[in-house]
């Protein structure tokens, strides 16, 4: 469960197997916006559902198996970071300013509206460093047994500096398996890598990437629920 709030008002993501309709009643008296992410369809009122695909890679087996599932391509660029000793990855608390700059850039470059600063400093954060430089964050949640990818940010679109795009893509991929051995440390049972567009040819990329870790595609029900004074905050602030 991930709690923040924006311009005062907490709001509070989720994973959850089966949403009860009690327990979402319970909720709406403490927050002003619910977001759901359930594996099963529920009947909740007042709550708007979207079906969105998403890769899941259960992390209830040895890692060595779970890498293996991981395409050619992708274990042997995890592979080659093992050799960069310029890179180095990190999981831990004073990396939040870092990750933050990274993600609110890279969401700017593409003409969209970064989510409120405090709601990623509370995520679990992932982040690849180029000698002293960031070059890329994976940005998570977690509820329960469940990990889930909520954002990607990277210095791909922003690049000047001395390494290539293909470093920045390496430690892409180096950093979705520093995800798995995590959720295997904390007995995490899966890692949800976020919603997949199998359709849009905009979107290609990203769903090429999400496959490479050979996780299984399932069906993913997003609920939402906003107060009104939420839904009239974000006509100002896109959140969803």
């Amino acid at each position: 469960m991930l709690e923040a709030s924006l311009w005062g008002l907490r709001y509070v993501r989720m994973i959850t197997e089966t949403p009860g309709v009690s327990s979402m009643e319970r909720l709406k008296r403490r927050y002003a916006f619910i977001h759901i992410v359930s594996f099963t369809p529920s009947s909740l009122p007042g709550f708007s559902e979207t079906v969105k695909k998403t890769p899941l890679i259960r992390l209830d087996r040895p890692i060595e198996d779970i890498f293996a599932a991981f395409n050619d391509t992708t274990r042997n660029e995890i592979r080659r970071t093992e050799k960069m000793p310029e890179l180095s990855f990190v999981h831990g608390e004073r990396h939040r300013g870092d990750a933050y700059s990274l993600y609110r850039a890279f969401e700017h470059a593409q003409g969209r509206t970064p989510k409120p600063k405090n709601e990623i400093t509370r995520s679990l954060l992932f982040t690849a460093y180029w000698k002293e430089e960031l070059i890329a964050t994976a940005i998570c949640f977690e509820d329960g047994g469940w990990v889930r990818l909520s954002h990607l940010a990277s210095r791909r679109l922003t690049n000047t500096k001395e390494y290539s795009h293909a470093i920045i893509a390496y430690a892409s991929r180096r950093l979705m398996y520093e995800i798995c051995r995590w959720g295997k440390q904390h007995e995490k049972h899966s890692f949800d890598l976020g919603i997949i567009n199998l359709s849009d040819p905009s979107k290609k990329g990203i769903a090429q990437f999400k496959q490479s870790f050979g996780g299984l595609i399932v069906d993913t029900y997003i609920y939402r629920w906003k107060s009104p004074l939420f839904r009239f905050v974000t006509r100002l602030w896109y959140l969803d």
